[in-house]
């Protein structure tokens, strides 16, 4: 029940925790070996579509704290449900690999215009347009044939009546996020996760110009540490570098100047959890709190 409620009060003080979770996939080849691995780094906070009648064998697994949303809602909010795709196995059968083949075009389309970011950035900031265009890849430098100023007409070319690349950057990573295994046979059975219904938040968007979730502060990160050290301390390869968890974690708060868990619909806490979790919401917060095993007798 503490570990409910350190979770909860967190939530309550600072919004929805949106954090890394790296996921691996890896298309077969026709001489049967394995592709290099295509890592997918996805930012997010996850919830998992359910009846009422459901929820005591979910809470079995994950916990007996519940924040009910109602779809219509959660939609108004940004949650979109997770497009679940099927691993390729060992002996790859058949097409059963053509959704980690599919995934691996995106990872590379991902790439093409990671460069093509790049290379808009730096002829917009040249100074002078008539010098060469200079690409460094592994320590190395290729001098082209094109100027700075040729390459930003063709960028312009490319990029006319279109969303400037850093936003098709953006997107495209933004989709990778919904991605996810239907399983995962080291520690699942098969369909695990797809039997799930897994719904998310991610990070990284913005509407109008204005982003929706925020870097966490000193005082957060701390917290989280002191929630859980092993998890949050844990160190991650992203495509910047190497960081802890803790320090590539998001925070959606709020929404419209509303915060986001007065969304919500209630909260489902176990019964001797009531009076600590209606104490902790405050009076400023209205969001209903009804116990589990009152909703198991419905």
């Amino acid at each position: 029940m503490d570990a409910g409620l350190q979770v909860l009060r967190s939530i309550v003080a600072s919004g929805f925790l949106l954090s890394p979770e790296i996921t691996e996939w890896r298309e077969p080849r026709e001489d049967d070996s394995l592709g290099k691995p295509l890592n997918v780094i996805q930012k997010r906070c996850c919830f998992t579509e359910l009846a009422p009648s459901e929820l005591a064998e979910h809470s079995e697994h994950f916990g007996r704290f519940s924040i009910e949303f109602d779809v219509r809602t959660f939609r108004q909010l940004g949650g979109i449900p997770v497009f679940y795709l099927p691993r390729a196995t060992d002996d790859d059968v058949g097409l059963e690999s053509l959704a980690a083949a599919l995934l691996s075009r995106i990872g590379e389309i991902q790439v093409l215009l990671n460069r093509l970011a790049e290379l808009a950035k730096l002829v917009a900031t040249a100074e002078d347009k008539t010098q060469p265009l200079v690409i460094r890849k592994n320590e190395q430098h290729y001098y082209t044939r094109c100027s700075l100023g040729r390459a930003e007409d063709v960028i312009g070319i490319l990029t006319h009546d279109a969303q400037e690349v850093d936003i098709l950057r953006n997107a495209l990573r933004a989709l990778s996020a919904f991605f996810y295994p239907a399983e995962d046979f080291r520690y699942t059975g098969l369909l695990a996760y797809y039997r799930q219904r897994e719904w998310r938040f991610i990070a990284n968007l913005n509407k109008h110009g204005h982003d929706i979730d925020r870097d966490l502060s000193d005082q957060e990160k701390a917290n989280l540490m002191a929630l859980d050290g092993d998890f949050f301390g844990r160190s991650m390869e992203f495509f910047t570098g190497t960081y802890h968890r803790v320090d590539q974690c998001r925070l959606f708060s709020e929404l419209e100047g509303k915060p986001l868990l007065q969304y919500a619909r209630r909260i489902i806490v176990p019964a001797d959890a009531v009076a600590a979790t209606t104490e902790l919401l405050g009076d400023s917060n209205h969001v209903p709190v009804v116990s589990l095993e009152e909703l198991e007798c419905i």
